[in-house]
Order: C-alpha cells, then structure tokens, then sequence
C-alpha cells in the first residue's frame, strides 16, 4: 500500500512538473501575443493629428497667408479625408466665416464658374497659376452679384 501512494505521489509530482512547463510555455506565448497585438493596434488605429484643426477665417487679408498654411498643413496630414479637390473646396469653405463666408455663400448659390476654376488649379499645374487667376479675374468681373464685391486676389 505504501508503494501504490509513493508511485502515486510520484506520478502527481510528474504530472505537476509537466503542468507548471506548459503553463510557463502558454505565458510566455500570451506575452509574445499581447506585445503583437499593440503593435498591431499602433499600425490600425492612426496616430492624434500633429496639425491641430484649422481656425476659421473671417476676411481679414493680414490673416489670410496664416489660413492658408494651416489649411494646407492639415489637408496634408489628413490626405485619406480629402479625396478629391471638391472635398478640399468645401473643408475650406466650412472654414470662412463673416465678410468671407458673406462673399463665398453668393457663388455657391449660383453655381458660379469661379468655383470651377478653383478646381482647376492642382490639375493645371505650376506654372498655369497665373493664367487661372486672370481667368478667374475675368469671370469674377462679369458677374454682377448685389452687395457683393468682385473676386479679389
């Protein structure tokens, strides 16, 4: 009877060893697992934006060399939301307020060829800038809005 617990005891003492090995072996398996899945969440989930949201834009001309940088930083931090010149348009519309959101909201309204030309600028490429702002001088002075001043570049 001695000899049956001792083996028994034995056995127990085996099967122990042999549990405390695995159990070892799935930690450090869920370690290497929990460090994959944190550096697999860091590459999903996009870091905070470094370019802090665009101030709005009122009409002052002293302000608008600073509006535009910040615009331009923050639509290229954040490419993936603006798909399409029309996207940026309209971010950059959302973003005027007072005299120039007084200015813009006219032309939107009519459809305005201006708005068309604008779009035209990033396929135009570098050197077409100056014949798009005459061009958009050009139409600007045809249209005769009520109470609301021509394009002014």
């Amino acid at each position: 009877m001695v000899d049956e617990l001792v083996l028994l005891l034995h056995a127990l003492l085996m099967r122990h060893r042999a549990l405390t090995i695995e159990n070892s072996q799935l930690m450090e398996q869920l370690r290497l697992l929990v460090c994959e899945r944190a550096s697999l969440l860091r590459q999903v989930r996009p870091p905070s934006c470094p370019v802090p949201f665009p101030e709005t834009f009122n009409g002052e001309s002293s302000r608008l060399p600073e509006f535009i940088v910040q615009t331009a930083s923050y639509m290229l931090v954040n490419e993936n939301r603006f798909c399409n010149d029309a996207m940026k348009v309209a971010f950059l519309i959302s973003l005027l307020t007072g005299e120039a959101e007084e200015w813009v909201v006219p032309y939107i309204e009519m459809d305005s060829p201006i708005l068309g030309i604008v779009l035209q600028l990033p396929a135009a490429g570098v050197g077409a800038g100056a014949s798009l702002t005459r061009k958009c001088l050009e139409v600007s002075s045809t249209l005769a809005i009520p109470g609301i001043p021509p394009l002014l570049i």
